[in-house]
């Protein structure tokens, strides 16, 4: 299942409480379901924007982020990215998408319905740069030239 179900479950033994766990699609959501009070406890990244009405702990996992782009694509470098006319996939909501928001200012945002469309939101649209957790990516390259 992995790691936040894990910890989920180790909060519930020692607070002597039954798990009641609620799946949804995107990063977004689980914030929402949590501020709405529709959840107790959810996972997700440490973000200035979802801090509001939210008390995080410590991290408890450090992910990776980075961009894909084709491999004959004329950008080689991050600083590349952020350049006029550069559309950049990012999954709508994702802590990736809240951070680009703040930070780039020359490149479009294009936002996928979730961080697993990010990749081929990017292939269809022919968008120069598909930006996520690093493992997503790598493992959507596979199977996408």
């Amino acid at each position: 299942f992995g790691v936040s179900v894990d910890l989920a479950r180790e909060l519930a033994r020692r607070l002597g409480r039954p798990l009641d766990t609620t799946v949804v699609e995107a990063a977004g959501l689980s914030v929402d379901a949590v501020t709405q009070a529709r959840c107790d406890v959810g996972f997700f990244a440490v973000d200035p924007v979802r801090g509001a009405g939210i008390t995080f702990t410590a991290p408890y996992v450090l992910i990776e982020g980075c961009y894909a782009v084709p491999a004959a694509s004329p950008i080689g470098a991050i600083e590349e990215v952020d350049r006029a006319g550069h559309r950049v996939v990012v999954g709508g909501g994702s802590a990736y998408d809240l951070h680009l928001t703040r930070e780039l200012k020359a490149a479009t945002l294009v936002r996928a319905r979730t961080s697993q469309a990010v990749l081929d939101t990017a292939v269809e649209g022919g968008h120069a740069v598909a930006a996520g957790v690093r493992q997503q990516l790598e493992a959507d390259l596979a199977r996408v030239p």
